[in-house]
């Protein structure tokens, strides 16, 4: 039973982690204008993402991202 409960909160970690990283990836290029145009309205999201998506990765690494996600830098 432990193993099963151990494993469940593996599995929230990772996906809490790949939600910080989503959302500081569309956080930080907000507010560089990575798009050419910077997200004021919640409604330009999709906009957003659809670029980022085109783009690839802001940072070196999806860890970076974690790391300022996280407000360990």
């Amino acid at each position: 039973m432990r193993n099963i409960a151990i494993l469940w909160l593996l599995g929230c970690l990772i996906w809490f982690a790949t939600a910080i990283i989503r959302l500081e990836r569309f956080h930080y290029a907000s507010q560089v204008g990575n798009c050419g145009w910077t997200a004021k309205d919640v409604n330009e999201y999709g906009r957003l993402q659809s670029c980022l998506e085109a783009k690839g990765s802001n940072r070196t690494s999806p860890l970076w991202d974690l790391a300022y996600g996280l407000g360990l830098l």
